[in-house]
């Protein structure tokens, strides 16, 4: 019975929010963006070509916006998890959202994973990934059989909260 009163009472969720922070990716974006401002001051500037066969001034400066946007979009994806006693909600920013209600889950499993990439692939041994960075997460399959893996660095809390309300969902 204290469960179902705290049920009522548990109004605040489990939230997630996930970037790529891996240094090694943002030297590579990073490396990209400098070249840009370089080739950009070097030539718009200074009037010194870059390279053997340089750009023309109007496809550098196209060029320079498109890697500037680039690196502006990469930095603002991000993976937020959010559960609630409605089910979990998936957000790939700025690409889609998700809803898995608690009534169409089967099943959650917490895994270790080796490296299965980064963003959104399809297929293989768990299903649908969306996965920023790490190797944690926990696996959902849904009653109609779809597979879904959720990168996550908090495990821990994911699983309590989970466990809360897949034992304590009236809709199953």
């Amino acid at each position: 019975m204290d469960d179902l009163f705290n049920l009522g009472c548990m109004k605040e969720t489990f939230t997630e929010r996930q970037r790529f922070t891996q240094w090694w990716l943002w030297v590579l974006i990073g490396s990209l963006g400098a070249f840009a401002i370089y080739a950009v001051i070097s030539q718009l500037i200074f009037n010194q070509t870059v390279g053997n066969n340089p750009m023309s001034n109007s496809s550098l400066l196209f060029f320079f916006i498109f890697v500037i946007a680039f690196v502006v979009f990469f930095y603002k994806i991000e993976l937020r998890t959010k559960i609630d006693d409605k089910g979990i909600h998936l957000h790939f920013y700025p690409f889609f959202k998700s809803i898995y209600l608690w009534s169409s889950i089967e099943k959650i499993d917490f895994v270790r994973y080796g490296f299965v990439g980064y963003g959104i692939r399809f297929g293989g041994k768990y299903g649908t990934v969306y996965n920023i960075k790490g190797n944690r997460g926990f696996a959902i399959q849904l009653k109609d059989g779809k597979k879904y893996l959720i990168g996550s660095q908090e495990t821990e809390k994911i699983k309590e909260t989970t466990a809360f309300y897949h034992k304590h969902n009236p809709t199953q």
